[in-house]
């Protein structure tokens, strides 16, 4: 998860970025174009789907067996800018990996992705700017990191997990009890028994939520 920043690096960052959107504010035109790009996967029984974007949200849900489903929506300030932002996705034996380039000397824009995938696979998902959201049951060791932007995991109420959560400037929210070492900005222990699965979550600026469903 090489786009995680430590706490200290992303509370400069975010200063720079909330200065920059109060300027865009007076200079870009709005509303942003955008440009929405549709793919679907045939995949086996278990799989990883692995992300790593610059900028944008990140939105997981469960869909049907044997497929993933990817809406790639593409944000620019400029319409000339769309066909810069290069998207790769790889598939591989047991593995779909996306990742998202953002253009060299090109702002404003960003990457929103929305994903649907069978509900037995493992996700490791990243971004430098943006909100992760998932809902459903995690499946193996998963991972969920953003530098700036929230973690937000929507989850059964049956779910038996480890948990390994960390903030650098936000809250921790757990609708559920956790055996282990709670606190404010840090979270690690087991939800339930803790057999179905990990769940790895880290932020730098930002919140991270576990909300039962």
């Amino acid at each position: 998860m090489s786009r995680y920043l430590s706490a200290l690096g992303c509370i400069a960052f975010f200063m720079v970025l909330a200065a920059g959107c109060e300027e865009d504010t007076t200079t870009t035109p709005s509303p942003k174009f955008s440009q929405a790009i549709d793919t679907s996967f045939a995949v086996g029984d278990s799989v990883t789907l692995m992300v790593d974007s610059f900028a944008g949200r990140i939105t997981v849900r469960e869909g049907q067996a044997g497929t993933i489903e990817v809406r790639a929506t593409k944000w620019a300030s400029r319409v000339g800018d769309l066909a810069l932002i290069a998207i790769g996705m790889t598939e591989q034996p047991g593995t779909l990996q996306i990742q998202a380039t953002q253009p060299a000397g090109v702002n404003n824009v960003s990457l929103d992705l929305e994903i649907t995938v069978p509900s037995d696979t493992e996700l490791q998902l990243a971004t430098g700017v943006g909100t992760i959201d998932c809902r459903g049951r995690p499946r193996g060791s998963c991972r969920y990191a953003t530098g700036v932007g929230s973690v937000v995991l929507r989850l059964p109420a049956d779910v038996n997990l480890t948990v390994e959560l960390a903030t650098g400037v936000g809250r921790i929210h757990v609708d559920f009890l956790v055996n282990g070492v709670v606190s404010e900005h840090s979270v690690n222990g087991a939800i339930g028994n803790g057999n179905e699965g990990e769940v790895h979550a880290r932020t730098g600026v930002g919140n991270i939520d576990l909300i039962r469903l």
